[in-house]
């Protein structure tokens, strides 16, 4: 994973890892060329929608912090704690943990479970947050 070039190629990644997205192949007479795409599942029905905007590229989910935000709002759906810091001298990280957080502002919750969420460091806090995320999911399957 580490490999994965930030950018579209780590947002396709997240895409189909983390937010669930099922890529496809559009073709046809009326294009000149073939076209990825992808099958978006909707979240409250049982139905997809089709993403071919911008010839299949997914959201910046890794360059920006809009689609960071999206990445950290579908890991809470799935039920992951999740944990974004500055390890100082701007590096920062994030990780992510199915279990419950153990504290908010530095204050322990009554009756919590202790966690581990081991962060990924990155150059940007929208590729850590990318690549715990995809950590997280991989080693669930795993």
């Amino acid at each position: 994973m580490n490999d994965v070039t930030v950018g579209p190629e780590l947002d396709a990644l997240v895409a189909e890892k983390v937010m669930g997205w099922r890529p496809t192949v559009i073709s046809g007479a009326s294009l000149a060329e073939d076209r990825k795409a992808w099958f978006i599942p909707s979240r409250t029905q049982d139905t997809e929608t089709l993403w071919s905007e911008t010839k299949g590229i997914p959201p910046p989910y890794s360059t920006t912090w809009e689609g960071a935000g999206l990445v950290v709002e579908r890991m809470q759906e799935l039920g992951y704690a999740y944990m974004i810091l500055d390890r100082g001298e701007g590096l920062p990280a994030a990780g992510f943990s199915q279990s419950k957080p153990v504290r908010t502002w530095n204050a322990p919750l009554a009756g919590a479970i202790p966690i581990e969420i081991t962060p990924l460091d990155a150059p940007t806090v929208e590729e850590a947050i990318c690549r715990a995320a995809l950590a997280a999911v991989e080693n669930r399957d795993a």
